[in-house]
């Protein structure tokens, strides 16, 4: 089997890595001033295998090839395609070029924003060929500050136990991706509407990681100030418009929304994580706060459209922003 995995950073190494270990041919599709970087190899720290503590070894991916163009990968013949890029790497006309040089390989998706699937369909990848996934996982560069386990830099990662990767699509692909995920020691596993499960998460999440940053990244802060208030109007606001959209979230993922019951999963997350859990939130969503921008202001442009409030989604997004 062989595989392109385009992007190669937190998300795109751990896969890349587990893809190797289910006996893939992989291919990192990235940019040209990185290649020479990727080309080096990567050392990857599996906190799961000593969880919750302990010490950490490191596990090498170096047997891989690189490509930076389209015509790179018009050359090869791939069967699967991994997506491993934020939102807002998704833009350009490279997409497009790189998604017709793929021919009818399955293309999986991980979206992080609301239109990440829009514009991957818009770049010309047909429904036919694209399997969305929701990674269940956690991986960064380590160490943080306040670590002192890792004898060298490296990309450590875990996965939450009793939650695995969700993947959907035509039934057989989505199979396909499961299986070979699983082979490599991903856990993952096909579900039918993917969509409606991951849309509350995105957008709750979202509003909760907006107004954390809004106090500079402190749990104590968010849940004893007026943050907190700010979050829970928030999150009535986007679930309104989740729920004119035929999206209401089942009863056991409304509890995100829910102050008491965050704060509680917060507590709990805080003791049992590999990782310092404020510290890794403040390091990884600070890189990624446009995409987390972008979401909220994409879910209050349709609430807008809808008639219905969104002052609270609006103001999170602009304040977070200054």
């Amino acid at each position: 089997m062989r595989v392109l995995v385009v992007g190669a950073g937190a998300v795109g190494q751990v896969i890349g890595y587990h893809l190797r270990a289910a006996g893939a041919e992989v291919t990192f599709f990235v940019r040209p001033r990185h290649v020479d970087e990727v080309r080096q190899g990567f050392t990857l720290f599996p906190l799961h295998v000593h969880w919750p503590r302990g010490t950490v070894d490191a596990v090498a991916l170096s047997d891989f090839s690189v490509v930076s163009r389209p015509e790179d990968v018009l050359a090869e013949d791939f069967d699967q395609v991994y997506l491993a890029i934020p939102s807002t790497g998704l833009g350009g006309a490279w997409l497009g070029e790189l998604l017709r040089a793929t021919g009818e390989a399955t293309v999986v998706v991980f979206p992080t924003g609301p239109e990440d699937v829009a514009t991957v369909r818009a770049a010309g990848l047909p429904e036919s060929r694209t399997v969305e996934g929701m990674l269940s996982l956690v991986s960064y560069t380590a160490p943080m500050p306040g670590e002192t386990r890792f004898a060298r830099e490296g990309m450590a990662f875990w996965f939450p136990p009793l939650a695995p990767s969700l993947l959907s699509g035509p039934a057989d692909r989505a199979h396909a991706i499961a299986t070979t995920l699983q082979r490599g020691g991903m856990p993952a596993k096909r579900l039918r509407d993917l969509a409606r499960v991951r849309a509350y998460p995105i957008a709750v999440s979202s509003v909760w990681l907006l107004a954390l940053e809004s106090v500079d990244w402190s749990f104590r802060e968010l849940f004893t100030g007026p943050a907190c208030e700010l979050a829970s109007r928030g999150v009535v606001e986007a679930t309104a418009v989740l729920s004119a959209e035929g999206l209401r979230p089942r009863f056991p993922l409304r509890a995100m929304g829910h102050p008491g019951a965050l704060r509680a999963l917060v507590v709990v997350a805080t003791r049992i994580v590999p990782f310092p859990l404020e510290t890794y939130v403040r390091q990884h969503f600070t890189k990624v706060g446009d995409q987390t921008r972008g979401t909220i202001r994409a879910i209050a442009a349709r609430g807008r459209d809808a008639g219905l409030s969104v002052e609270t989604l609006e103001q999170l997004a602009d304040d977070s922003a200054t």
